[in-house]
């Protein structure tokens, strides 16, 4: 309730503001609002992009971490995306040091870890189905590492497949 408030309420504003002087409310509330809104929905869609067909509800699989990125040094290690969700009350300096020390179970899971690249390229390179430039930026771990470059391609492209209404169901029954 409390969210809905503030949101309906800023929205009030907004509109009660372009009534008083559109142009300025537009340049001012309207374009930021609207380019931050599809700048976190495709910074998030690039951090779930990838979900692994045999276990889709797994922190490790359905999540990536980036590591070797500038906005893990501007954006409080916003790319340690999978350690954010195995604990989300981790403090954002903690995620580097987890992942190091946790990196065998990181690969034993079959995480998906990039390096130079951030969020927003990897939603455009999955755009552009540019698999390769993706297999290249990614860091293999575990298994991954006897992969080929076109079986990583492979793996890449499983993991971003469309799942049927039937593999929905029976991989999420009863939840």
């Amino acid at each position: 309730m409390k969210a809905a408030f503030w949101e309906i309420g800023n929205y009030t504003f907004l509109y009660l503001l372009f009534h008083i002087n559109p142009k300025a409310t537009v340049f001012v509330y309207f374009l930021p609002l609207l380019l931050l809104r599809l700048g976190l929905m495709a910074g998030n869609w690039g951090q779930h992009a990838f979900v692994d067909d045999e276990e889709p509800d797994s922190d490790y699989r359905s999540s990536i971490t980036l590591i070797d990125v500038a906005s893990n040094r501007h954006c409080f290690n916003d790319g340690y995306h999978t350690s954010h969700h195995l604990n989300p009350l981790r403090h954002w300096r903690e995620h580097p040091v987890s992942f190091l020390k946790t990196k065998n179970i990181y690969a034993s899971q079959h995480a998906l870890v990039f390096h130079n690249i951030d969020y927003l390229m990897i939603t455009v390179r999955l755009l552009m189905k540019d698999y390769n430039h993706l297999t290249k930026c990614m860091i293999p771990i575990g298994s991954q590492m006897s992969l080929t470059m076109d079986e990583r391609v492979q793996l890449l492209q499983r993991h971003t497949r469309r799942f049927t209404e039937h593999e929905i169901k029976e991989k999420f029954k009863g939840k």
